[in-house]
């Protein structure tokens, strides 16, 4: 997984490890985002089917911060961003 500087400095100030941000892109559903770009996010449907993809030590750690976590991926599947969702987020 590359990251620009910019996604190192926001998941370094929002407090999102790398492994939370592998967990997501590798289990979440892509929605597209503006340009070409895609954002990854777990819904609260697929929590139960990831507990047993995942690893027990990774999944008790990350379960309540799994469906918040969205990192934006640009076309080359390189991070832009990193970022807590608070809100719904609305498909284009």
């Amino acid at each position: 997984m590359r990251q620009t500087k910019h996604a190192v400095e926001q998941q370094q100030r929002r407090g999102i490890p790398d492994a939370l941000l592998a967990m997501v892109m590798d289990h979440g559903v892509a929605i597209k985002a503006t340009g070409r770009a895609a954002m990854y996010r777990v819904s609260k449907k697929e929590l139960p089917f990831l507990k047993n993809e995942c690893p027990a030590p990774l999944w008790r750690r990350y379960r309540d911060s799994l469906n918040r976590t969205v990192p934006v991926v640009a076309e080359g599947d390189t991070v832009i961003t990193a970022m807590h969702r608070w809100k719904r987020i609305r498909k284009l």
